[in-house]
């Protein structure tokens, strides 16, 4: 079983509990929300990451810093000329070790946040994060998501696509959901 499919599996056991948790008691509401990231790649802070790279992975990080210690260019070669465009900030989509950077950046701020965290949650332990590259699943009660999308999130620097949110409720908790979420009619 692959990570992927292994987090499916787990995310499916995690509705299975937080239903018998849950019931139909509207403070107990819990969901899924699906998350993609605006132009993630691209506005990640390069120094940034390097360091958290240096911090959470040290083996790699030697390889990381050369890749991208300095602007990568990008040549454009046609009948006018040649010309350079150059990049100071992101990770070049298509690099192999691109998704392996994003995950050093997402890790140091879920980390962050854990540490901040001056008492542990009881509710802890209903929570479960999903990651592919800029796309995110987080399961959980729906005051944990709501906070996760205005703290977590931007403190790690993940700024949400929120066109592209979608939450996944129990017919029970779609009006809490929509209370919770008022400020995002369309989700």
């Amino acid at each position: 079983m692959g990570g992927l499919e292994g987090g499916i599996y787990a995310v499916r056991e995690l509705w299975e509990t937080l239903t018998q948790e849950a019931g139909d008691n509207p403070k107990k509401a819990f969901g899924t929300l699906l998350i993609d990231a605006k132009n993630a790649f691209n506005a990640a802070n390069r120094t940034a990451r390097l360091w958290n790279a240096r911090i959470l992975w040290p083996r790699a990080s030697t390889f990381l810093f050369h890749c991208y210690r300095g602007d990568a260019e990008l040549f454009l070669r046609g009948i006018h000329g040649t010309t350079t465009i150059s990049s100071r900030e992101g990770w070049t989509q298509g690099d192999p070790m691109s998704m392996a950077r994003w995950s050093a950046g997402v890790a140091a701020g879920t980390e962050k946040k854990k540490q901040q965290q001056q008492e542990p949650d009881p509710l802890q332990k209903y929570w479960h994060q999903l990651w592919y590259a800029d796309d995110a699943s987080n399961t959980g009660w729906l005051h944990q998501l709501q906070a996760w999308l205005h703290e977590s999130g931007p403190a790690a620097g993940y700024v949400v696509e929120v066109d592209k949110l979608i939450l996944a409720v129990l017919p029970q908790f779609v009006q809490k959901a929509k209370e919770i979420f008022a400020e995002f009619p369309d989700l």
